[in-house]
């Protein structure tokens, strides 16, 4: 059947597979590894039973995840649904009702009565959150039953719902019976009691019966593909973008930062610089001339101001990190992680025991050790690398990147994308961009990965090859053109560059400038300081709107 979605979107074959699956059953378990796009095969199941009743048969949905997916949840919504729905996110306190509620795990107790109505459909992101089936966080959304001799108030009904989708890439987190609780709430006609369970599967001697319980959950309620599965349908690399939150003393240590009397003068400096060059483009050529001049002298300046409140978004991301990467070593620890500074390499270094780095401060003997380590046949991972140093280096034994931090330039980015995507690689490599709420971090990301996407087309990428034909990146709900954004964007280029870009500029009719950056940052800055070149521009253009 057709599966809708939004214009310039499309699913791989697979994810269409994935959604068809999950349409023929009441409850299933999407158990895709990480990186497949298993939020995407979620929401085109909207689309899909939307389009299928001709209506918007869905009228309200649950969605429980960890906390710091509950940002991401709502950004994919925003760009996969094709009805629109209000999205209201349980923060703080705050149940925020809508017809689709993203709430964490660790909420769903303190609102058993907004939750306590019959679900559409209901799905749990990472579902082996509940493999435990004494937590709370488990009983909270599957029910419990107190046991004779148990305290009667213990009770709990759990979330109803006519549809449920579980979610996770390992199912199986430890042992065998981990995944029973997914399975009971799923179908507990199939799978009624823990300890027939446990006796047919897990007690030694009957390991040799895992088989049937692979083909029944298959069979019943289970469909899981692996990226070697899928090869075929998938880029040679798969960019995407996963916006963090962090501690409010965080994000204020990243606004003190940001609103430093220092970064404020060099970003009054250049906002100026930029308004007035845009202008010019419009204007006589020695006009243009020297306000090119004036924006190349401060953008030199500009840019190594930036660096410490880069340092601030760094260290602001780390606690959210932390838990992705966990999440993926319960999967495999080898994978990549690239950050800048010493400090947030050794907070993620801390937490994981196992890991390798190649930071710049290592002999060349402790880095091909490193890398040697990391290549072999064991559990030393994740590898955690400084971008400057991401040269020479064969990383192929991971097909999973992570940029915590970036860089200003797509060059840089793209040194450190092909120590995994190189000779010997043999899977599609998942890069994603971990970038902070609220932050400059997203719009460079966001410009980084377009600026590579249209690099790898023209430069690297066999035409007749399978790539991403999606936009790679869609603008993240709530994200306006400020002069974050703008600076975000402008600084990727060099003043090389510039001259080019700008040259190209100039030769477009005034008609067809785009005005949106003019206008918005025009009404943050004190328009007197452009003087009499506004005036000029405005007496050009009237009755012009643009002025």
């Amino acid at each position: 059947m057709e599966i809708p979605v939004p214009e310039g979107l499309a699913l791989d074959g697979y994810q269409k597979a994935g959604v068809e699956y999950i349409l023929q059953r009441k409850a299933t378990l999407l158990g895709d590894s990480m990186g497949l796009g298993k939020t995407v095969q979620a929401i085109g199941t909207i689309n899909a039973i939307n389009h299928r009743a001709g209506k918007k048969a869905l009228q309200n949905i649950l969605i429980v995840c960890p906390a710091d997916l509950r940002l991401n949840w709502n950004a994919e919504l925003r760009r996969w649904l094709v009805d629109r729905y209000s999205i209201g996110i349980v923060d703080k306190g705050v149940f925020d009702d809508a017809e689709i509620v993203i709430i964490s795990y660790e909420s769903l107790g303190s609102y058993e009565k907004q939750l306590g109505r019959l679900w559409d459909l209901v799905i749990a992101d990472e579902a082996h959150y509940i493999c435990n089936p004494k937590a709370k966080r488990t009983a909270n959304l599957i029910g419990y039953q107190p046991k004779r001799g148990e305290d009667a108030s213990k009770f709990k009904a759990g979330i109803q719902s006519l549809r449920r989708l579980a979610m996770t890439g390992t199912p199986i987190p430890n042992k065998v019976e981990n995944i029973f609780t997914i399975l009971h709430w799923l179908d507990p006609v199939t799978w009624p009691k823990r300890g027939p369970f446990v006796h047919r599967y897990v007690m030694e001697g009957n390991h040799w019966r895992l088989g049937e319980l692979q083909s029944l959950m298959r069979q019943k309620v289970m469909i899981r593909r692996e990226k070697k599965d899928v090869l075929k349908d998938l880029p040679p690399k798969r960019r995407t973008v996963h916006v963090l939150s962090c501690d409010p003393s965080q994000m204020r240590e990243v606004t003190l930062v940001a609103e430093s009397g220092a970064m404020k003068k060099w970003m009054d400096k250049f906002i100026d610089a930029k308004v007035t060059f845009e202008i010019s483009k419009a204007l006589e050529d020695f006009i243009y001339r020297e306000a090119k001049l004036a924006y190349e002298s401060v953008m030199a300046q500009c840019a190594g101001a930036s660096f410490e409140l880069f340092h601030a978004i760094g260290r602001a991301k780390v606690d959210g990190a932390i838990e992705i990467f966990k999440r993926q070593a319960e999967e495999t620890h080898k994978f990549i992680i690239f950050v800048h500074h010493k400090d947030v390499c050794d907070r993620i270094a801390a937490v994981f025991p196992t890991s390798l780095r190649i930071t710049g401060s290592e002999s060349m003997e402790e880095r091909h050790k490193a890398v040697a380590l990391f290549q072999g046949e064991n559990d030393f991972g994740p590898i955690i690398v400084s971008i400057p140093c991401a040269k020479g280096i064969n990383l192929t034994k991971a097909s999973i990147e992570y940029f915590l931090e970036g860089s200003w330039l797509p060059g840089d980015l793209a040194q450190a994308e092909d120590r995994a995507h190189r000779r010997g690689q043999t899977e599609c490599v998942m890069i994603t961009h971990l970038v902070l709420e609220g932050s400059i971090d997203i719009s460079r990301a966001e410009a980084l990965i377009r600026k590579q996407t249209v690099i790898d087309l023209t430069m690297d990428i066999n035409p007749e090859a399978q790539y991403e034909q999606r936009d790679p990146v869609m603008p993240l709900p709530g994200v306006t053109l400020n002069r974050d954004c703008v600076l975000g964007e402008v600084l990727l280029y060099k003043p090389d560059q510039i001259v080019e870009l700008t040259e190209k500029a100039r030769r477009i009719p005034m008609a067809q400038l785009d005005t949106a950056i003019l206008h918005r940052i025009g009404n943050m800055t004190d328009r007197s300081r452009m003087g009499p070149l506004l005036k000029e521009l405005v007496h050009r253009n009237q009755p012009s709107s643009r002025s």
